[in-house]
């Protein structure tokens, strides 16, 4: 995962105003999670088909989206980076 995506995930995460997760719970497009996640599109959508990603929310004929908070939880449990390669 890129460190921009964490940090905009983080810097996200601060935006939002401390209200229940119902009232702040809003869809994301898939350039949004592509940004967020750092992956591409054909990552995520094989990541949905092995049940390793949120499923995505049919907004209107071909248009879906994801739910921010699944999104978020999903990036919070992926592992830290060990640093390797750097």
């Amino acid at each position: 995962m890129e460190d921009s995506a964490i940090g905009h995930a983080a810097q996200l995460r601060r935006a939002l105003p401390l209200k229940r997760e119902a009232e702040q719970e809003r869809l994301l497009r898939i350039s949004e999670v592509e940004h967020l996640c750092g992956l591409k599109k054909s990552s995520l959508y094989a990541a949905m088909a092995a049940r390793e990603f949120p499923a995505s929310v049919a907004l209107s004929g071909k248009a879906v989206g994801w739910k921010l908070s699944e999104v978020m939880r999903w990036i919070d449990q992926r592992p830290l980076s060990s640093g390797a390669g750097k």
